[in-house]
Parts: C-alpha cells; sequence; structure tokens
C-alpha cells in the first residue's frame, strides 16, 4: 500500500465529509422559523411539507436552482475523488489526485452555501442574516465543505515515498561475481613465482 497515515486520515475525513454533504441536501432545514422550515427540496408549515421542484418561475427558484447545481457538482467531484482513493490503497492510483479533487469539491460546497446566502439577501429582499436566520442543514453543508477542503490537504501528503531497494536477484549475481574475484586472487597467491632466466632444455 502507497498511502500513509496523512492518507489514511484523509480518507475518512473525506468520507464524513461526504456523509454530512448528503445529509445537507437531504433535510429541510437551511432556513428555520416559528413554524416553518425549508431545505433546497422541501418547504414546510407545520409539519405539512411541499416538494420543491426545478421551476424557475420566481427569484426563489433561481437561488435554489443555482445552489443545487453547485453542489450537484461537488458531489461528482467528491464521488470522483473516492473512486481515485480507494483504487490508490490498491496502487492503481495516486493518492494525492484524490485529495485535488476533494478540495476542489470542498471550494465548491462552500461556493454554493455562499451563493445561497448573497442570492436570498440580493433577489429576495432579505435582511443580513444571523446566526438564527439559518438551520442546522445549511450549517452542516459549511462543515461538509470544510472537512472535504482538510482531506484533501491531508491526501495531498498522503502519498509513501518508498526508497529505491536492489533487487535480491541483482544482489544475489553481484555478490558471485565478487566471489570469482577473490578466488582468482587466493590461486595467483598460491601459484610460485615464475623465474624468467629458466628454460626447459
Amino acid at each position: 500500500m502507497n498511502v500513509n497515515c496523512l492518507g489514511v486520515i484523509g480518507y475518512i475525513l473525506g468520507m464524513a465529509g461526504a456523509a454530512m454533504l448528503g445529509g445537507s441536501m437531504g433535510t429541510p432545514y437551511w432556513q428555520s422559523g416559528n413554524s416553518t422550515w425549508s431545505g433546497l427540496f422541501q418547504i414546510c408549515v407545520e409539519s405539512n411539507c411541499e416538494d420543491i421542484g426545478w421551476s424557475i418561475d420566481n427569484k426563489i427558484g433561481i437561488a435554489i436552482l443555482i445552489c443545487r447545481v453547485m453542489l450537484f457538482a461537488s458531489c461528482v467531484l467528491c464521488g470522483i475523488g473516492f473512486v481515485i482513493g480507494t483504487a490508490s490503497f490498491c496502487q492503481h492510483s495516486n493518492i494525492k489526485t484524490a485529495g485535488g479533487h476533494h478540495v476542489s469539491c470542498g471550494i465548491l460546497i462552500l461556493l454554493g452555501c455562499a451563493s445561497y446566502i448573497s442570492l436570498m439577501v440580493l433577489y429576495v429582499g432579505r435582511d443580513v442574516p444571523t446566526f438564527d436566520s439559518y438551520g442546522v442543514s445549511f450549517y452542516l453543508c459549511w462543515a461538509s465543505g470544510a472537512s472535504l477542503i482538510l482531506a484533501g490537504i491531508l491526501e495531498m501528503r498522503g502519498r509513501r515515498e518508498t526508497s529505491t531497494q536492489v533487487h535480491p536477484h541483482h544482489h544475489h549475481h553481484r555478490r558471485t561475481r565478487q566471489q570469482i574475484v577473490w578466488s582468482s586472487q587466493r590461486e595467483n597467491e598460491r601459484q610460485p613465482p615464475t623465474n624468467p632466466y629458466y628454460h626447459d632444455a
């Protein structure tokens, strides 16, 4: 496995961020009031909920649609990142690439949340939002974006650096050649010196 501990932590943190993103998009608590609350796909008044379609007949629909598109795009990036990250554990890809996808996903999520606030203020004419203006689903989306950015940073530093090692087969041949050289030197030392003035009759 060519992934170190930072890569593993980043991968787990990315899964947590993706779970928070899914919970945020699937729950109708982006805005809350005394008896009303709404999300990206539902609006509820005293426990009577209605689905919000994809029409852009009003300015609220435009704001929600833009936020939806950005969050769905982030889901695609996040999914690609998890596929690459999972493959990196089997040494079929580089986890740094997964980290880049998760950072891009987190930035897109934060941009989607920011666009939701700004479009609600500009188009709908609502006051500058306070902490109580939005519900738990909205803040869960912010948390998911931050988690995925942090996960991506950890994954970018999560590749295990492998040192170059000599193959045992090569090492064996090199040792054999060295032994041959030593044997040749010993045989030369055992042979008596040759007299240059001696000639056979």
